[in-house]
């Protein structure tokens, strides 16, 4: 909302762009939901690459199958790879936790992985249709306060209004604002790219949450986690 005040871009509306910000939002609310429940049984390193491989593949083949996008060599070998690390970082995260709680934490990461791709065709075909890329973030907030309304998240509401610590006030307002620049800038890559090569690019981003688990959580760094790592990068150089 204050983007659209600060630029001083005047609000469109239309249906279309609405129904697409509720849409895009419903997913991602679930994208949310599903990895909170995926963390509960797996390290944020196994979730997270390999949520964002598992979610490259699916928009690598939504390319294929949708946009008429040809996969080359280099593509497919990309593919083995990212088979590869999620064989590597299947782990469990702890000793005392069967393989039954590990694979409840891939089925909900596959959700998300199924969820986030969906999120992205989503934006790519907002963007090919002309959509106005303020507007529709302002209406994916929108979307935002009415499925908290719907879902009866009552305790996070009153968790929000009566918020009196200034640093966690800072932290929202922070947070909300690197959201919204984020919808942003990743609508307007899909003007010049195509939707698997901007959400490969993104996944770069996976590397700030492990660092920082290993950091600040001591999530220990093993063997086949670095070589899982160097051949994510490897995969990332594959595919650009």
């Amino acid at each position: 909302m204050w983007t659209l005040l600060i630029l001083w871009e005047p609000l469109r509306l239309d249906i279309f762009t609405i129904a697409l910000a509720f849409l895009v939002i419903f997913f991602f609310t679930f994208v949310v939901k599903t990895r909170l429940k995926s963390l509960k049984y797996l390290t944020s390193s196994t979730y997270f690459i390999n949520y964002r491989i598992l979610s490259s593949i699916l928009l690598l083949f939504a390319w294929v199958l949708f946009f008429q996008e040809n996969i080359t060599l280099a593509d497919y070998i990309w593919v083995w790879i990212g088979f590869v690390v999620f064989y590597l970082l299947l782990e469990k995260k702890d000793q005392k936790e069967s393989i039954d709680d590990v694979k409840t934490g891939f089925l909900y990461l596959t959700y998300s992985a199924i969820l986030i791709a969906l999120v992205h065709i989503c934006v790519k075909y907002g963007v090919q249709s002309d959509i106005h890329v303020l507007s529709f973030t302002f209406f994916e907030w929108i979307a935002g306060i009415v499925y908290i309304l719907i879902f009866k998240n009552w305790e996070s509401v009153q968790k929000i209004i009566r918020l009196y610590e200034w640093k966690k006030l800072c932290f929202l307002i922070w947070a909300g604002a690197m959201y919204s620049v984020a919808a942003i800038v990743n609508s307007y890559a899909y003007y010049g790219g195509n939707v698997a090569i901007v959400y490969k690019i993104i996944s770069y981003s996976l590397f700030i949450p492990i660092i920082l688990s290993i950091i600040f959580y001591k999530e220990k760094v093993t063997p086949k986690k670095m070589i899982a790592f160097l051949l994510t990068i490897l995969s990332i150089a594959l595919f650009l």
